[in-house]
């Protein structure tokens, strides 16, 4: 199969087996890994061995290649015996997504490697956010304060109601194209602060879906709370669906809760342990978040990619 870099397009012709192994890129150095789901491999069916430089043409470039791997990762030997069999078919994942598919620290760790390069991007966004929450917030207390008495009466209040809930669709249509840019991050796909405005083009399925997301998981966490938990970790690739795939709200709904359903508790317990080691890192004066708050949003595309079409089994 041939790997790409997702990063600076290096290419090279590599035995089935490196599947599942992070490797670095000797031509821009930045290490990524060898995933089916990832956009760096053009066949996955054809078991070839990898270049040697003799087979290349006296007159042709050698083109970059991907050196050895990152230290501490799985590694790909360079002298590794081209009659050895790829692994077992068994290792690899499998399209129905089950169990062994979704490896919680797996994830976490792929996580970790794809926020290289994105922090930036994540934390400029995230800055747009807040600023353009906080001009919001500020013109809805100046039309109140401008407003006198008026805000006492059921006419006035309702009128504050609106613009609260006004202000908290674009937090959620903003939040959309922040997990937008995860998505595309993890896709290898390049990356802009102003990705968070993607989400306006598909704002009333945004709005709708969260709508319809929090009438749900309100109703099941009242019942019987279980449903409300399932339905709150089975929907949260929505907003991601809807961006990606242009789907309905219901669609996105729907496709999310099939996608996870099959690896649900891992994907519960991936947002809990994504979510205590925040809590640590917040520690150290919250120095740590530089970090992780980028790998939230990180997260999010990381499992996107490895469920996406789940719902098709």
């Amino acid at each position: 199969m041939k790997l790409i870099c997702p990063h600076c397009g290096a290419e090279r012709t590599v035995d089935d087996s490196y599947r599942e192994k992070m490797v670095q890129c000797s031509k821009c150095e930045i290490s990524f890994g060898v995933f089916p789901w990832r956009k760096n491999l053009v066949s996955e069916d054809v078991e070839i061995s990898p270049v040697e430089s003799s087979t290349l043409s006296e007159t042709q470039e050698e083109p970059p290649v991907l050196s050895d791997p990152v230290p501490g990762f799985d590694e790909i030997a360079s002298d590794k015996d081209e009659t050895e069999e790829p692994e077992n078919e068994s290792t690899q994942p499998e399209s129905s997504l089950a169990g062994p598919s979704f490896p919680i620290v797996g994830v976490i760790k792929d996580t970790w490697e794809e926020t290289k390069g994105a922090k930036a991007s994540i934390w400029a966004a995230i800055a747009v956010l807040y600023l353009v929450m906080l001009l919001a917030e500020a013109a809805a207390s100046f039309l109140t304060i401008s407003r006198g008495g008026e805000g006492t009466t059921a006419v006035g209040q309702g009128f504050d109601s609106v613009i609260q809930l006004f202000i908290s669709a674009v937090a959620v249509i903003f939040t959309a194209g922040l997990l937008y840019i995860g998505v595309k991050k993890v896709a290898g796909e390049g990356i802009s602060w102003k990705m968070i405005f993607s989400g306006f083009s598909f704002a009333g399925q945004i709005v709708l879906a969260t709508l319809l997301q929090s009438i749900f998981v309100a109703v099941g966490l009242f019942l019987f709370v279980l449903p409300g938990l399932y339905l709150m970790v089975g929907y949260s690739l929505t907003l991601p669906i809807i961006m990606d795939r242009g789907m309905s709200a219901w669609e996105a709904m729907e496709a999310s809760r099939r996608a996870i359903h099959k690896v649900w508790w891992k994907v519960a317990g991936t947002f809990v342990l994504m979510g205590l080691i925040q809590f640590v890192s917040a520690v150290p004066f919250g120095i740590g978040l530089i970090w992780t708050v980028p790998m939230v949003i990180i997260l999010v595309g990381v499992m996107y990619h490895r469920l996406s079409g789940a719902e098709k089994t």
